[in-house]
């Protein structure tokens, strides 16, 4: 990855953390533990938790939200921009850590991304295999955290100009349907996301990351009659941002 990439996804990284605040796996330089792991290699998986949401024969995914509506998801894709663990440093968690608004990324900074990142790649949403994100060799240093971010394709993300993804995060098309009413929706945002989480005690110096997203919590909150384009990929990538759970394990 060039020096410029990596600024750009150093400024993500800061960005997305934002959604952080909120999530409770997500506490300040004070809650994490005393050591963390000496690391030098690691992988990244990107994997999806189905739960109430049922494959249909023609593929698409169908479940029942938590406002009552009957969705089925036809087209589901996820810009996931880059993902990396985290340093110990008091001083480097505290700004990947500093509240950014309501826990979306809206402007940048340059920050340069950690040497573990990993590029993007775009995602189909409710993926039933896991997707191998990439892997990173890097100099030995202290780590606590993992880190994942979603925002907006470009043309160094993986499989962005084939999906037609260049400048959006996150795509979702398919129908709705809740008593008597139905319709369907059409979305596209450009809104980052993201989530760091503590990683668990490690042996070795490789570990192996999967960060796992909940599908039937995906469109929670939602209401399909009245929302917006703008307001419903906001509501969807705060979703993401609160529901995923970073595992890890050593490589």
């Amino acid at each position: 990855m060039s020096d410029r990439p990596r600024a750009r996804v150093g400024a993500l990284l800061l960005l997305a953390s934002g959604a952080c605040v909120a999530h409770a796996a997500c506490a300040g330089p004070a809650a994490l533990p005393p050591e963390g792991a000496v690391l030098s290699a690691a992988r990244f998986d990107l994997a999806w938790a189905n739960g109430r949401a049922v494959r249909q024969d023609d593929g698409a995914l169908r479940w029942v939200t938590d406002r009552g509506h009957e969705v089925t998801l036809r087209r589901g894709q996820l810009a996931t921009y880059a993902s990396s663990i985290a340093e110990c440093d008091p001083g480097v968690l505290a700004s990947l850590l500093a509240p950014l608004g309501p826990g979306l990324a809206h402007a940048g900074h340059g920050e340069a991304a950690d040497p573990s990142t990993v590029a993007g790649v775009i995602e189909t949403i409710g993926a039933e295999v896991p997707l191998a994100q990439g892997a990173s060799a890097f100099a030995p240093k202290d780590y606590c955290r993992a880190h994942w971010v979603a925002a907006p394709a470009d043309a160094s993300t993986r499989g962005a100009v084939e999906a037609g993804m260049e400048g959006a995060s996150l795509v979702l098309e398919g129908e709705w349907s809740r008593g008597g009413a139905t319709g369907t929706f059409a979305w596209r945002s450009t809104v980052a996301t993201g989530a760091l989480q503590e990683l668990p005690p490690l042996t070795g110096s490789a570990v192996h990351v999967t960060v796992v997203r909940s599908l039937d919590t995906l469109l929670d909150g939602i209401d399909f009659e009245s929302a917006t384009t703008a307001s419903a990929g906001r509501a969807v990538l705060l979703n993401l941002a609160l529901q995923t759970l970073i595992e890890a394990r050593p490589d």
